[in-house]
């Protein structure tokens, strides 16, 4: 075996174990948590868009280094809240949660570290981050992500604890129950669901809500999703 042989070793065992770690195949009807506040047109593609290029392995170290921060926080807070606050379950690695939402679509979600306080009705989602600048605030995206998880269990109150993955500072955030939220988070799947079921193509949300447009930045499907933009008034910036 030669120095790139091995090379190609190491790439093949990170995309296993990803595929592995992601790899639900998407059937119509289901929706993870985390795309609520995702562009319907992305979302659109997730089903069913061309089949997109291979993994990209600066991805794959990133997703590593937080797999390892996310092993080593559930380590340190299992053994001390169960002795702080004799709750021996309350550390949930990789929990999946299912609800319904009606016209056949319901949302999925599996959320990296959950720690649940049954006695204040409140969960506690631990997320890792890659930078120290997004500890400051909370994600607004988050706020919808976390709803089907109060949903779920009935619990009133969600905190969100940003973790940074190189120096595990770290920052919480409140969001309560928000009936308003929830119906818009109904409100969004039913409509996602309706245009990927249906097959309908779908304008191309992020671009037309500026609110929304960062997403594009980093989105996979932007080389298919510019085609139409002239029919929606949306000019194309030269790469």
């Amino acid at each position: 075996m030669d120095a790139d042989e091995f090379d190609a070793l190491i790439d093949e065992a990170l995309t296993a174990k990803a595929l592995k770690k992601s790899g639900h195949q998407r059937k119509v009807g289901r929706y993870w948590c985390s795309e609520i506040k995702k562009c319907v047109r992305a979302s659109y593609f997730d089903f069913l868009g061309p089949e997109l290029k291979g993994i990209d392995i600066k991805q794959l170290g990133i997703f590593e280094s937080a797999i390892a921060a996310q092993d080593k926080l559930v380590e340190i807070l299992s053994t001390h809240i169960a002795e702080k606050f004799n709750l021996e379950d309350a550390v949930q690695a990789e929990t999946e949660v299912k609800v319904d939402v009606g016209d056949g679509a319901y949302l999925s979600g599996r959320a990296d570290l959950l720690i649940l306080f049954p006695k204040d009705e409140t969960l506690v989602e631990i997320k890792s981050v890659g930078y120290s600048g997004a500890l400051k605030h909370l994600n607004n995206d988050h706020r919808y992500q976390i709803m089907p998880y109060l949903k779920y269990y009935g619990y009133k109150q969600g905190l969100f604890c940003y973790v940074d993955r190189a120096t595990l500072a770290h920052q919480s955030y409140s969001q309560t129950w928000d009936e308003k939220i929830w119906k818009e988070c109904v409100w969004r799947v039913k409509e996602k669901h309706y245009f990927i079921q249906n097959k309908e193509y779908p304008p191309p949300e992020a671009m037309l809500d500026i609110a929304m447009r960062k997403q594009c930045d980093w989105c996979p499907w932007l080389d298919v999703c510019v085609d139409d933009w002239e029919d929606h008034n949306i000019k194309r910036v030269p790469d």
